[in-house]
């Protein structure tokens, strides 16, 4: 019977360690991300001809190109 705690104590302790790093993760990574809902990359929804009038001369597109640079390393960070 003595194997079999053993057993059960590293069952456990594996389980207690997966669990903290879980929460390392959510406490460290998961309250420090944060995306803005919204980019208003163009002055208008519905431009006509010329995509490349960018609103605030690209500040927006820059900004959303820097929250999915954000996106991506989380989801590195977190795809073990």
């Amino acid at each position: 019977m003595r194997g079999w705690n053993w057993t059960e104590f590293i069952s456990n302790a594996l389980l207690t360690t997966c669990v903290s790093v879980w929460w390392y993760f959510v406490i460290v990574h998961q309250r420090t991300f944060d995306l803005k809902l919204r980019h208003d990359v163009y002055p208008t929804l519905n431009p006509l001809a010329n995509f490349l009038a960018l609103a605030d001369d690209g500040k927006n597109l820059i900004e959303l190109r820097a929250d999915f640079g954000r996106l991506e390393d989380l989801i590195a960070t977190l795809d073990l």
